[in-house]
């Protein structure tokens, strides 16, 4: 229970902490005059966001087949996490628009999909691996363990399908992205 306990409030804790480090450093560029700076800062969190998109090539071996898939999984949280923040730095707290409101709040759709995907699945899997340990302790064979494990198997795999919720977020994410940037450009032009 202090592992769910621990699991969630890092989650949390990490979300929080982006929006307030995102707000913080809103409020100084606004106060000392260096709001253009918000551009170049959501364009580096977009480029992170991107890179963070290299875990789904690595899984699916499609560019990258190097590395433990574990470190893929983190660096793609991170990324994910420090370039949402840099875009809310951009963004800012401010409901000008609806294009920039749309993205910014599926952005974060996407990316708390994502973490709480992360996290009940590892505790799943965690449950599973500790009442397997238990039930072979006690001198149970194969078949038993897994008619006794099936319920856990059925929410390890329910667990495994949100994806569902998180992979097309990511995909609306994408276009709702490109959407804002092109219309950016379209009626701001480049450098405003």
């Amino acid at each position: 229970m202090k592992i769910v306990f621990f699991r969630l409030a890092s989650f949390t804790g990490s979300i929080i902490a982006t929006i307030a480090a995102a707000i913080f450093l809103e409020i100084i560029l606004d106060f000392v005059g260096l709001e253009y700076l918000k551009h170049s800062i959501g364009t580096a969190g977009t480029i992170l966001m991107l890179c963070s998109f290299t875990y789904s090539l690595r899984k699916r071996k499609c560019i990258f087949k190097f590395g433990d898939m574990k470190r893929w999984l983190i660096a793609h949280e991170w990324l994910a996490i420090v370039g949402s923040g840099f875009i809310f730095v951009h963004g800012g707290f401010h409901g000008h628009a609806f294009v920039p409101l749309l993205t910014s709040g599926v952005m974060l759709i996407t990316v708390v999909s994502g973490l709480t995907g992360r996290y009940i699945f590892l505790h799943a899997r965690k449950q599973l691996q500790l009442r397997r340990k238990e039930l072979e302790g006690q001198g149970l064979a194969g078949n038993e363990i897994d008619d006794r494990l099936s319920t856990l198997t059925l929410t390890h795999d329910a667990v495994k399908k949100w994806r569902t919720i998180h992979v097309p977020m990511v995909f609306i994410l994408i276009m709702t992205t490109a959407y804002h940037i092109l219309s950016a450009l379209y009626y701001d032009g480049f450098w405003r």
